[in-house]
């Protein structure tokens, strides 16, 4: 544990642009978001239907040790705010995954901060966020064992204020494992959130392709208690929406139209939606197929839990609760951020780096905000979706017959260099999974361009990944980027360049 004697003074971010631009679409939302530059300082930027601005927060330097002459940096890589909107939890970790650490800031009271490391050589922590009553702080960890194992990890609670003797609440996965034999084993866990009855988990593997979506097992604090089946699932291809506790998500189901032959993750060819948040095929059905989009991204609830956004490369795709389907256009280059009651929110980047903040509704799209190159956004409250909502389930889509199949079959095109002229023909594709070629690491960055983005780390030769979004053509230097996520990092990652290949698809 590192424990500052003294607490810190507060700093404001210079530098970055908050612009607001009248909106014709009033909402009463609110949706809060931690900017962060370069690693080093962050600030809660709250959006609303027409404006933005900044509230004051703490400085979160990060106060992880280098070695001299260390070119590693530091990327903030989950952050929480207390119910109560007094504590805000930060952590910071260099982008080489050899360390990390909690940062809490009292916002009420303009004091900061305290640091905190679960143990003393942690790789990665997640967030679930503070308890009901504000006054703790609960996440997972993974790092070197005391004996030199390369892999220990557990789940902790920790005190909103922390002092020299404070002594955390810790429960090992090697001490989980035996108490819940039906789950898998973990290294560390995906965190959910701590509600009334614990804290959401599932045990996860540290720097694979595992934990994407799966059901929530529960860890009660206070009575050392653990629930193995919880009800509760996710998907990272998908959303819950609270209200109502229906969950939609992309998959790919064989009996529709396909892009290509099924795999470890093949590309998502169809939404499903169920009524009672499971993610299994017994307890959810397909809602929407298209021959058109047989690489779907992502899907999200928006309009107030009325209807889903369906994100893919090049084509966003609304669907109501009747079935009916309406394309919204002009999203390239955009990225989904959260669903409000009137619409959604996205982001949207530039070649100089600048961010802009969207607010979209079923009439058109507002700028809300604008910041500088070196600054990243995580979303830290959403607006409260479908409050008021009478659930609507959506139709069911049946699958073709197998003559309408064959007449519906679209084949994948052949690469075609000139779509990115000298580049490396692409062999990836979206929610599929590929590896660094065996050598040389890979860089991760902020932006599909060599120039004027930020390097947020590397994925070592010969490790695996997951193919999030792309690829997007940067012409001048004959690359295409991908949108890729490896553990905890995420970024865009080339292709090749010229005739070498630095990505391949995993076999």
């Amino acid at each position: 544990m590192k424990l500052p004697k003294r607490l810190l003074a507060w700093v404001v971010i210079t530098g970055i642009l908050c612009m607001a631009v009248p909106s014709s679409a009033q909402g009463q939302w609110t949706v809060l978001a931690y900017t962060d530059f370069m690693g080093f300082y962050g600030q809660i930027l709250e959006l609303t239907a027409d404006s933005s601005r900044y509230l004051d927060t703490p400085e979160t330097a990060p106060r992880i040790p280098f070695g001299p002459g260390s070119n590693v940096g530091v990327e903030t890589t989950d952050v929480s705010l207390s119910p109560d909107g007094r504590w805000l939890a930060v952590v910071k970790a260099t982008n080489d995954g050899s360390a990390a650490e909690v940062v809490i800031g009292d916002v009420l009271h303009n004091a900061c901060c305290w640091y905190f490391q679960p143990i003393p050589e942690v790789y990665a922590i997640d967030l679930a966020g503070f308890d009901p009553t504000s006054t703790r702080l609960a996440m997972s960890y993974v790092g070197e064992g005391e004996n030199g194992e390369p892999f220990a990890g557990g789940m902790m609670i920790i005190p909103t204020q922390l002092y020299e003797d404070t002594v955390p609440q810790t429960v090992s996965m090697s001490m989980q494992t035996p108490l819940l034999p039906e789950l898998p084993a973990g290294i560390w866990a995906r965190m959910g959130r701590w509600e009334a009855d614990g804290i959401r988990f599932s045990p996860l593997c540290y720097a694979c392709d595992a934990g994407f979506m799966g059901e929530y097992s529960i860890w009660n604090p206070d009575t050392n208690t653990f629930l193995a089946h919880s009800g509760e699932f996710f998907t990272g291809f998908g959303e819950r929406l609270d209200s109502t506790g229906e969950m939609i998500f992309a998959a790919n189901d064989t009996n529709y139209v396909s892009g290509t032959e099924p795999g470890m993750f093949p590309p998502s060819n169809v939404i499903r939606y169920s009524p009672n948040g499971a993610i299994d095929e017994a307890n959810s059905y397909v809602v929407f197929a298209d021959p058109r989009l047989l690489d779907i991204g992502e899907v999200h609830w928006v309009l107030d839990g009325r209807a889903a956004l369906i994100v893919s490369l090049d084509l966003w795709v609304l669907l109501y609760r009747d079935g009916t389907v309406r394309e919204v256009g002009g999203t390239r280059g955009h990225y989904f951020f959260a669903g409000t009651p009137d619409g959604w929110v996205t982001r949207s980047g530039d070649e100089e780096g600048n961010i802009t903040v969207w607010h979209w509704t079923e009439t058109g799209r507002t700028q809300i905000a604008m910041y500088g190159a070196g600054t990243s956004t995580l979303l830290l409250r959403s607006a409260p979706l479908g409050t008021g909502l009478t659930p609507q389930a959506f139709p069911l889509v049946p699958p073709p017959s197998p003559e309408q199949l064959l007449t519906q079959l679209v084949p994948l095109p052949a690469a075609d260099e000139s779509l990115c002229p000298g580049a490396t023909a692409p062999r990836l594709h979206v929610c599929g999974s590929g590896r660094v070629t065996p050598g040389e690491p890979n860089r991760v960055r902020d932006l599909p361009t060599l120039t004027g983005s930020r390097v947020l780390g590397q994925i070592p030769g010969g490790q695996y990944f997951i193919v999030l979004d792309g690829p997007v053509c940067e012409a001048s230097t004959g690359i295409n980027w991908w949108l890729v996520r490896q553990a905890t990092l995420e970024g865009w990652t080339a292709e090749g360049q010229g005739n070498t290949y630095f990505l391949e698809p995993a076999s």
